[in-house]
């Protein structure tokens, strides 16, 4: 790693190093471990062109001093050269290690110039030196302690800046090198015409996920033979015979999907290795590896160490095993070997972003573009998707011709796969072919995890063939999107316990502080307005959303509380300054997020009057701009409901609307909530409005409008209206 900055940045790092010793008004210089300078030194002072002559000696200079060295972790003033002469040392450290130093030039502290004494240096280092360091003592200022600290904070961003350079290209150039080897092994299994056992050796031992690899196949049902391994002492467990069900290996076969074990030392079941040879064995990975409609092998790796990999490389890892897996079928099969390493490259492609998809819509979208790119002649696909909190599904379909096609397409995937007479205990994710009939193939993929199917994909394919070769790939892009679908459901279950709990929290002012309470509900009202105006992303709306409940409450005793809160506490405390007259957050300027809260407050304590807004610092001028237009926009739209509905006031004029919901609240004998419902009703609120307005699901919504109208006698909503203006 210490070779990252050797080559690719010397400009940028020059330029960099420049520009901190120009800011920090003292002369850097950057070295490794050992001493050596990486880069020229950024000299003040205009001793540019004697540094050269001393760099041997100052290099050696600094290999002494670095031996001192080894426990600093933070940029330091450091004075352990000559009396009364100081320099900032900062580490720059990469996962807990050090890997290069920057030393800034010599700080002489006020009252020190004069008794500094540089006959012990000429004694030691010789005359050359003391003299360039003589003139660097007579050049120098005189530095104050705030100025010194100054320095050294300056001194101690440039560190920072490189470790996150250094780090970064760590990264990057492993990952670069390990698509490299991943390619160059391929290309040359298929170039040397190996046999199916050679190909599979040069795809384990691609990989960093272990140090022994193995890959036993099928030799009778249910009986399974280990038949290559590679790494060390892997030779011991070739022959290694195992059953269905039997250790970790026999286990894995019955799985699905991808298996993992780790912390196995102490496990009973490590015994199966141990009585091999194998001493040491910390994690166990194993990918089934499928042959048409059943399991023919199971690839393994085993890591001996119990230092774990960073999650990147982790998943990098794993998802690359697991594509393996899927090639290696393919390879059992002798069908289309060319066709399915060509499809690979995508495929890890895809691997790469996916994880990154924001939301469960863009992943269907992602899902039938992807099938469609990987397939072997498709003709079509289509992605059927059950929401269970909203009970509603969502189709996404490619190529399948008319709207009416679809519908029937998904109806028939509905009731084969999400009727609850159909759905199993243990939903089965494999596969399913099936003959279209148009005459084409359709290859069904289910997604979903812990024995459920959440979504179905159907790739239509001109023949069985095709769907035959293109099993193993669409399988693999299935379980991968069974993994994003997982990781998108726990992040909207946090997000619903957040919103539940905001909730909660939020109702406890309703008795003790109702007005506070009806204001914080305004205040949501216009975020939420905002964000609907804005179309802002979901996930940021809901946070906004949050946070402006949450107004009452102590950011630091709300992250003691549910520290899942974390975004709206910091938006909290921004806000907090805002409304406490500050012009800028800590170190930078506030967030967009709690500049619009912040204003909307304002606007809605000031009787909803944008005059109060136009005195706020802090606020950045467009934002100020935006919120402005979205008011009056929406004044505009209220106004125009008003107008019409001046026909509707003139005729109930007798009774408000008002006393009328009381009346027929009463009459009914609807609950508090049904009330609530009633009058969102009578303002021509939608279900969703609804939803939105009382922090609950449109389902429920659906609920409560059918007892009203049971209880009221009525059969819709336009009847219930006239029911409540007609009351005798």
């Amino acid at each position: 790693m210490e070779k990252l900055l050797i080559n690719p940045h010397l400009e940028m790092l020059q330029e960099l190093q420049d520009t901190y010793a120009a800011a920090a008004g003292a002369s850097l210089y950057l070295t490794d471990r050992s001493g050596k300078l990486v880069i020229p030194a950024s000299i003040l002072h205009g001793f540019g062109g004697t540094i050269e002559v001393h760099n041997e000696t100052l290099e050696d200079f600094f290999s002494s001093h670095i031996q001192k060295l080894s426990g600093l972790h933070l940029p330091a003033l450091y004075d352990s050269w000559i009396p009364g002469i100081q320099m900032i040392i900062a580490p720059v450290r990469v996962h807990g290690v050090t890997l290069y130093y920057v030393w800034s030039g010599i700080l002489i502290m006020e009252g020190m110039k004069e008794r500094i004494s540089l006959q012990e240096l000429e004694e030691n280092a010789g005359r050359a030196m003391a003299a360039f360091v003589a003139g660097l003592v007579k050049a120098a200022p005189e530095t104050g302690s705030g100025e010194a600290e100054r320095k050294r904070m300056k001194v101690g961003k440039l560190a920072e800046i490189l470790a996150v350079i250094v780090e970064k290209d760590a990264v990057s150039t492993h990952l670069d090198d390990r698509f490299r080897r991943i390619s160059q092994s391929l290309q040359a299994a298929v170039q040397q015409e190996l046999l199916p056992s050679d190909k599979i050796n040069w795809i384990m031992e691609t990989s960093e996920l272990g140090e022994i690899f193995g890959f036993a196949l099928e030799e009778a049902p249910g009986e399974y033979a280990v038949r290559h391994a590679a790494g060390p002492a892997s030779d011991s467990l070739i022959g290694l015979t195992f059953r269905e069900g039997e250790g970790f290996l026999g286990q894995a076969v019955l799985n699905e999907g991808p298996s993992e074990w780790t912390n196995v030392q102490r496990d009973p079941r490590t015994d199966f290795f141990y009585n091999k040879g194998l001493k040491q064995m910390a994690s166990l990975y194993c990918f089934p590896v499928r042959c048409h409609d059943r399991i023919a092998g199971l690839m393994f790796c085993i890591r001996t160490d119990s230092l774990g990999l960073s999650s990147n490389v982790l998943h990098f890892e794993k998802m690359f095993l697991s594509l393996m897996s899927a090639y290696a079928g393919a390879q059992l099969a002798y069908s289309q070997v060319d066709k399915q390493l060509a499809r690979i490259k995508p495929l890890l492609d895809v691997g790469r972003f996916m994880v990154s998809i924001p939301d469960i819509k863009r992943l269907l979208f992602t899902l039938v573009d992807v099938s469609l790119n990987l397939a072997v002649y498709p003709e079509g696909a289509l992605v059927v998707y059950r929401d269970e909190r909203l009970n509603q599904f969502q189709t996404v379909a490619r190529g399948l011709g008319s709207t009416t096609g679809i519908e029937s397409c998904g109806r028939e995937m509905m009731g084969r796969y999400f009727s609850e007479l159909e759905q199993e205990p243990s939903a089965d994710l494999s596969p399913v072919l099936r003959q279209r009939a148009s005459g084409r193939a359709s290859l069904e993929l289910p997604v979903g995890y812990e024995d459920k199917i959440y979504a179905v994909l159907a790739v239509e394919l001109r023949t069985e063939r095709d769907a035959e070769d293109s099993r193993e790939i669409l399988y693999a892009l299935s379980t991968m999107c069974s993994l994003v679908l997982r990781l998108l459901h726990e992040r909207q279950n946090l997000s619903h316990m957040a919103d539940q709990t905001a909730m909660l929290l939020f109702e406890t002012i309703r008795m003790s502080h109702p007005e506070k309470y009806r204001t914080g509900k305004r205040i949501r009202s216009v975020v939420d307005q905002w964000g609907n105006w804005t179309g802002l992303k979901v996930e940021e709306q809901a946070v906004m959303s949050r946070t402006a409940l949450l107004m009452e409450q102590d950011p630091d005793v709300l992250l003691s509380l549910a520290p899942f809160f974390r975004q709206e506490a910091e938006w909290l405390k921004e806000i907090h300054g805002l409304l406490g007259g500050e012009i800028t957050g800590t170190g930078r300027s506030f967030s967009k997020a709690a500049q619009i809260i912040t204003m909307a407050i304002l606007y809605v304590r000031g009787d909803e009057h944008l005059m109060r807004i136009e005195r706020l610092n802090g606020v950045d001028p467009a934002n100020r701009s935006e919120f402005r237009h979205f008011i009056v926009s929406s004044q505009t739209g209220q106004s125009q409901f008003t107008v019409h509905s001046l026909h509707a006031e003139s005729q109930s004029r007798t009774e408000s609307a008002e006393a009328a919901l009381d009346k027929a609240a009463v009459k009914a004998s609807l609950s508090p909530r049904e009330k609530e419902v009633l009058g969102l009703i009578l303002k021509a609120s939608s279900n969703k409005e609804i939803a939105a307005a009382l922090f609950i699901s449109e389902h429920t919504v659906k609920n409560h409008l059918t007892n009203i109208f049971q209880k009221m006698g009525v059969g819709d909503r336009a009847q219930a209206i006239a029911a409540v203006f007609n009351q005798s």
